[in-house]
C-alpha cells in the first residue's frame, strides 16, 4: 500500500460551536425549570415573607382572587346565580383570599371574631355579605350586590 493515501486518514472531527451553546442553553433551561417549579410550590408564608418574590406574591394573588371575584359577578349578571348565592361566593373569595395573604384562618371566624382579630377591617364587609346571604326576609336589590362585590375588589386591593 502506498504511503501517499494515510495523509486522507484523519482523527474526528471536534464538536461544532454551536453544539456547546445549545448545551448550555438547555443547562440553563433545565436549572431555570426547577427553580421555577420550587419557587411555584413554596407555601404562601415564605412567599409573604421573601424580600425578592413578597411583591409579586401580592400582586398575582390580588389578580387571583379579583378574577375570582369578577366572574361571581359575571355568573349574577347573567342570572346564573342568585344574590345568596353570589353573596356566598363573594364571602367564600374574600375569606380564601384573607387565608392567603395574611396566614390566619377566617374561614373559622364569625364576624365578631373577625371584627377583634388583626383583619378587623373585613368584618363590616363579611357581616354586609352574610346579611344578604341569610336575610330572607328582605331581598337584597341587584345594586346591593354588585356593589358588594365592587367592595370585595376594593378590600383585596387595598390589602395587598
Amino acid at each position: 500500500m502506498p504511503t501517499d493515501l494515510l495523509r486522507y486518514l484523519a482523527g474526528p472531527t471536534g464538536y461544532s460551536p454551536w453544539w456547546w451553546l445549545v448545551a448550555g442553553l438547555l443547562m440553563v433551561i433545565l436549572v431555570g425549570w426547577y427553580a421555577g417549579v420550587a419557587i411555584w410550590t413554596l407555601p404562601p408564608i415564605m412567599l409573604r415573607s421573601n424580600r425578592l418574590l413578597g411583591g409579586l406574591h401580592r400582586r398575582l394573588v390580588a389578580r387571583r382572587f379579583t378574577r375570582s371575584v369578577r366572574a361571581t359577578t359575571a355568573a349574577y349578571r347573567s342570572g346564573a346565580l342568585s344574590p345568596a348565592q353570589a353573596a356566598t361566593a363573594y364571602t367564600r373569595t374574600l375569606r380564601s383570599f384573607l387565608t392567603v395573604a395574611t396566614g390566619r384562618r377566617p374561614h373559622y371566624m364569625r364576624v365578631a371574631d373577625l371584627a377583634n382579630s388583626p383583619l378587623a377591617p373585613a368584618a363590616p364587609l363579611v357581616a354586609a355579605l352574610n346579611d344578604i346571604r341569610f336575610n330572607a326576609v328582605a331581598p337584597s336589590a341587584p345594586g346591593d350586590v354588585e356593589r358588594l362585590a365592587a367592595a370585595v375588589e376594593g378590600a383585596i386591593a387595598q390589602w395587598i
